[in-house]
């Protein structure tokens, strides 16, 4: 059996006939924990979108490249099909997960309802405590009797609605720490790297902060304008970026010096790229052209 478990080769994607995703390249194997980073519109979300397909949930089709999910072209599999996967295979936690939640039922149905779709049965007043130990709600079995009854959408706080996932064999995280603060965040984050490391879950975690990225991830994509600009591992991007796109992101970290752009490591690792392991071509990316602050962009 392949350790590839997601795999999204130069993908690209267009919604009402405006193409938003150009090429987009994740590999993540099994266990592995990848990093999305890029500004605001860079195509982080759809590109999540892309990996549990829920591209045509906003309109969107796919205009080229592949995806496989196992070894197998998932490419254009039809929205039963997907539904056999989320939820069991691919989990997903939306940029706000609260507003993932229905206001006008109580959490308890809607956890219920999203574990009967999966399993064609409801679960053991027991397996749901279970389900809530694992994502660590303090006092579970208080909290299973307050879910199931009153407990409505509105009264639990972001970092409640971001732990009500599960842990299936990938796990598609979409900036889950928005809005919560650095002790919430922190807790969201350790329990989704203990969730990696004692299942063997594979974690695609999102997120504008390059340094919670590097303190979660062992790999990074960096994306840009709706294609994959750079990829590696966490210390090879960010401590050597090939793309000038990637150290203009490093440098805008507060108390970060920019990257030298014209190191050694620099030119190499541009060279290793550019020799075909990515569909970039990094000596002129036009795209970039008037933003780029090295020189080589222009070279």
């Amino acid at each position: 059996m392949t350790d590839v478990l997601l795999e999204l080769k130069s993908v690209g994607a267009t919604i009402a006939g405006t193409e938003i995703l150009s090429d987009i390249s994740v590999t993540v194997e099994r266990g592995q924990s990848i990093g999305l980073v890029g500004e605001t519109g860079s195509g982080k979300s759809m590109a999540c979108r892309l990996m549990s397909g829920m591209i045509r949930h906003v309109g969107g089709s796919i205009i080229r490249g592949q995806i496989q999910f196992e070894g197998r072209d998932v490419t254009q599999l039809s929205e039963k099909g997907w539904r056999q996967l989320r939820g069991s295979r691919i989990g997903y936690i939306a940029q706000n997960s609260l507003s993932s939640l229905n206001p006008v039922m109580t959490v308890g149905s809607q956890l219920r309802e999203a574990i009967h779709l999966q399993r064609d049965r409801a679960l053991p007043w027991s397996d749901e405590c279970q389900l809530l130990e694992m994502v660590e709600m303090a006092q579970p079995r208080s909290w299973q009797i307050r879910i199931r009854t009153t407990f409505w959408r509105h009264a639990p706080t972001c970092g409640h609605c971001a732990r009500h996932r599960w842990a299936p064999d990938l796990l598609i995280a979409d900036e889950p720490t928005t809005a919560l603060d650095v002790t919430i965040q922190k807790e969201i984050l350790d329990l989704l790297s203990r969730l990696t490391a004692s299942s063997g879950m594979s974690l695609v975690l999102v997120s504008h902060d390059l340094s919670l990225v590097a303190e979660v991830c062992e790999h990074v994509n960096v994306l840009y304008a709706g294609t994959t600009v750079e990829f590696g591992s966490v210390g090879e991007v960010m401590g050597s970026p090939a793309h000038a796109y990637t150290a203009a992101l490093l440098g805008a970290m507060p108390g970060s010096p920019p990257p030298v752009t014209g190191s050694p490591q620099f030119r190499e690792r541009r060279l290793t790229l550019a020799l075909g392991q990515s569909g970039v071509d990094l000596h002129r990316d036009v795209s970039l052209l008037s933003r780029c602050v090295a020189s080589v962009c222009r070279s």
